[in-house]
């Protein structure tokens, strides 16, 4: 299992509630504990310690129990139910035990390093969060179980599988870039500039150890491996430059927009390189 994350310190959960609302208050909303196998895990942005107090209680349930919630949501992966304790919403998953298995055996069967799948594939975005939220979950019902899950998934192949994921995606970025400022068609490269360095700040956060793909925590991703070094340093401040530029000047000036890309194209090869070393 990958070790280099920071241990939970999140300000919104403790040993007996999250975000001010016990484990029992919210158990009781779907009639837990009871006598199923089922295993019950909180998850989610206020587990980690990145959300606020607008986000949302991820209750995630490993079982054959049906939801009791009224409402109800069915996906072909999962379904899903939504409570609400006073103005805070609580969102409960529902897994079922032999599908959890499956998405484990498919990560343990990704083959790195060979480029053959499809891009964006091999994993459902829902199915990755339920990866990541698994291995950061807080067990409240059957602790045992939920370890014995947990311990299914390879989450250093996990990593590796996002990092390259993230490396691919930005090869055919970088070609969009080179098309548009040929063709003429800077506005559209402006765009894909700040594609291109939010995916290469997302290949840099997953080489390092993380492994949750909701991109809108993207800079609180990079915080949590902040290592106090003068590179990590310039390499937020490039980012923060980066992402904000003067669009009304660089739409004016055809030589600085370029210039411009440029450096989003040589910082981003510049994280590579050093990924790929």
């Amino acid at each position: 299992m990958t070790t280099n994350m920071k241990p939970n310190t999140s300000a919104w959960v403790d040993s007996s509630e999250i975000a001010g609302i016990s484990f029992e208050e919210i158990l009781r909303l779907e009639g837990y504990p009871d006598n199923s196998d089922s295993v019950v895990y909180l998850s989610g942005s206020l587990v980690e310690g990145t959300g606020n107090e607008w986000s949302d209680i991820d209750v995630f349930v490993i079982g054959d129990k049906d939801p009791i919630g009224p409402y109800l949501r069915q996906a072909d992966s999962y379904c899903a139910t939504q409570h609400f304790i006073e103005q805070k919403r609580v969102d409960f998953e529902f897994w079922q035990p032999e599908y959890v298995k499956q998405l484990s055996q498919r990560l343990t069967d990704i083959k790195l390093g060979q480029g053959k799948d499809i891009l964006g594939t091999s994993f459902e975005y829902v199915e990755e969060c339920f990866i990541h939220r698994i291995r950061v979950g807080i067990p409240i019902v059957n602790d045992k179980e939920f370890i014995s899950f947990q311990s299914l998934f390879n989450f250093d192949q996990f990593q590796a599988y996002q990092t390259e994921q993230a490396i691919r995606y930005l090869d055919g970025i970088h070609e969009d870039i080179c098309g548009a400022i040929e063709s003429h068609d800077l506005e559209v490269a402006l765009f894909m500039g700040r594609e291109l360095i939010e995916g290469a700040i997302d290949a840099y956060c997953h080489k390092l150890g993380n492994t949750d793909p909701v991109r809108k925590w993207r800079i609180k991703h990079l915080s949590i491996f902040d290592d106090g070094s003068q590179r990590h340093q310039d390499i937020m401040d490039t980012f923060w430059r980066l992402q904000f530029p003067d669009a009304v000047a660089l739409r004016k000036d055809r030589s600085a927009c370029v210039s411009h890309l440029e450096e989003c194209v040589h910082f981003a090869n510049g994280l590579i390189s050093w990924i790929q070393t």
